[in-house]
């Protein structure tokens, strides 16, 4: 849909639900453990038993935008808009910024496994 509606960010990268997980128990300790540990106990409960996504089934979709403010802010109006027909939500810049990193490191730990089995 989104290139249907040629609005594609300057780079979108998806992340399966095993990619995803793995993302997750990749997590950096935090430098306040227990504020951390809060917030992300709330995040986990509001995506789970208010939005209603099941963990084992998460994807996750890292969208790079560029331009000026008012070119982002219109990308991302559109993309967001298109994520939710499908039932998605934003995550928020923090979360893209891990899940593009992690994007990274999958095609490195990949090539790992392929070279030494």
């Amino acid at each position: 849909e989104v290139a249907k509606q040629r609005v594609a960010p300057a780079s979108i990268r998806l992340v399966d639900p095993v990619q995803f997980a793995l993302g997750q128990a990749m997590k950096a300790d935090p430098a306040s453990p227990l504020k951390a540990r809060v917030m992300d106990a709330a995040k986990k409960w509001f995506v789970t038993q208010v939005k209603g996504f099941v963990p084992e089934e998460m994807c996750a979709a890292t969208l790079l935008f560029q331009g000026t403010a008012e070119e982002v802010a219109e990308q991302q109006r559109r993309v967001y808009a298109i994520g939710r027909q499908f039932g998605g939500m934003a995550a928020g810049a923090e979360a893209g910024q891990r899940g593009y990193f992690l994007t990274y490191m999958i095609a490195y730990l990949r090539d790992y496994g392929l070279n030494y089995g």
